[in-house]
């Protein structure tokens, strides 16, 4: 019985070791969530954010040429291609946040593979109304 009894406390404690590594991020003690990052910091330092979850804030554009979805800033150096399922075509030319994987491909630049893109909440607590949107 005791056997048993310290079999199943060694097994929780390994269970509970291996998911806290896949929990947190590089044992760097931050949950593997979203960090946020400005566009300025994702385009001039590509190799430090490459492969990580981000969450940022910009206006949204479509470049007709690419026939691709850019999000850009006034301090940033390029625009980031935003590559999304949903429709984004309501919220060109209006501030977003994007939370997504960030990549930097040959040929495209930095590219965010988003699994959210929505109307960034203004700080003032007002919101858009359906007029705005």
């Amino acid at each position: 019985m005791g056997r048993t009894l310290m079999y199943t406390a060694l097994g929780a404690l390994a269970l509970l070791i291996l998911s806290s590594t896949f929990v947190l991020e590089h044992g760097g003690g931050t949950l593997a969530l979203e960090q946020e990052a400005s566009l300025h910091d994702l385009t001039t330092n590509v190799d430090e954010w490459r492969g990580r979850s981000v969450s940022t804030t910009g206006t949204l554009y479509h470049n007709d040429a690419l026939d691709q979805y850019q999000i850009s800033d006034g301090d940033q150096n390029f625009p980031v291609v935003v590559r999304w399922n949903g429709g984004m075509k309501l919220l060109v030319g209006k501030k977003v946040t994007v939370l997504g994987k960030f990549s930097d491909e040959a040929g495209i630049g930095p590219v965010i593979d988003a699994r959210s893109v929505r109307l960034t909440v203004d700080p003032n607590g007002s919101t858009p109304t359906p007029t705005d949107i």
